[in-house]
């Protein structure tokens, strides 16, 4: 006989601070040809007053880095190739323009931008059945995981099927920990968020009890 009288729902602590925005990487070759400079990554995307580093390959002789706005500010290591962005609270895209010497250029599209929400790491559910059926068990999950992410007005927040699950729910008195993939995303001004959610869920044991009215 199915039961589902409790459910209790414990997130974990969020992290003080939101997950980086995704970077796409390119990886340098190991010798560039003469008069080309590579970057890496060759694309930028930060949240406001986030700080990302761009290292340049090919060079010669003095690096030389300015942005097409003042989304953010850039300074240049010439003894290790590096170029510091740090950003701005203001949001918005822009080019950095890296030139060096002899004339050689590369443009890294510069993205500022604040994250669709956060992923909560860990959750803990509380469920009393015997025996527990799947599909409310992981309409339960999904329903709690999409509440506890903090997500910015208008984003939408997808729990997948879980990537790690037990074979079969838990018993009364037992607990089975359980892996969601999630993703939150569908505002164009945001970066979109992937992560997982690891969700602990324990079956309390419930006695039966007797009604103290039966009526037919």
């Amino acid at each position: 006989m199915l039961a589902s009288i409790l459910i209790q729902a414990t997130p974990a602590a969020s992290p003080s601070a939101a997950p980086s925005p995704p970077a796409v990487q390119t990886p340098s070759p190991s010798a560039p040809p003469p008069g080309t400079l590579v970057a890496s990554p060759a694309t930028v995307g930060m949240n406001p007053a986030q700080q990302r580093v761009v290292t340049v390959s090919g060079s010669s002789g003095t690096i030389s880095a300015r942005l097409d706005s003042p989304l953010a500010a850039v300074s240049v290591d010439q003894v290790a190739h590096a170029i510091s962005i740090a950003a701005s609270n203001a949001t918005g895209s822009t080019v950095l323009h890296v030139s060096d010497a002899s004339g050689a250029a590369v443009d890294v599209p510069v993205r500022v931008a604040f994250n669709a929400g956060t992923i909560v790491p860990q959750a803990t559910l509380k469920i009393t059945g015997s025996p527990v059926d799947p599909q409310w068990l992981a309409r339960e999950a999904n329903a709690l995981i999409a509440r506890l992410d903090p997500a910015q007005p208008g984003a939408q927040v997808t729990v997948g099927a879980p990537s790690v699950a037990p074979a079969a729910p838990p018993q009364p008195g037992a607990s089975a920990d359980y892996l969601f993939p999630v993703q939150i995303g569908g505002l164009p001004d945001d970066f979109a968020v992937q992560g997982t959610t690891a969700l602990h869920v324990t079956n309390v044991p419930a006695p039966p009890f007797a009604p103290g009215t039966l009526f037919y």
